[in-house]
């Protein structure tokens, strides 16, 4: 099984605000610190969405995890 490592970039000005984390479209938790890592992931076409606290306000990126990889 793969893992993948979720960094927050942040802003330098403020402290780091939490966002909620989506895996296809199901919530799987809220990134609090610098960092996540997901373990345990099969190879596959994942969407992974980091979203804002405040609405509407969110990333995604299509990842794709192969020969079972660290991405």
């Amino acid at each position: 099984m793969a893992s993948l490592l979720i960094i927050h970039k942040g802003s330098k000005t403020s402290q780091l605000i939490p966002h909620k984390v989506y895996l296809n479209g199901t919530f799987i938790g809220i990134l609090k610190d610098k960092s996540v890592q997901l373990q345990g992931l099969p190879e596959g076409l994942y969407n992974l969405k980091i979203g804002s606290m405040f609405p509407f306000l969110y990333a995604q990126k299509v990842i794709t995890i192969q020969n079972q990889n660290n991405i």
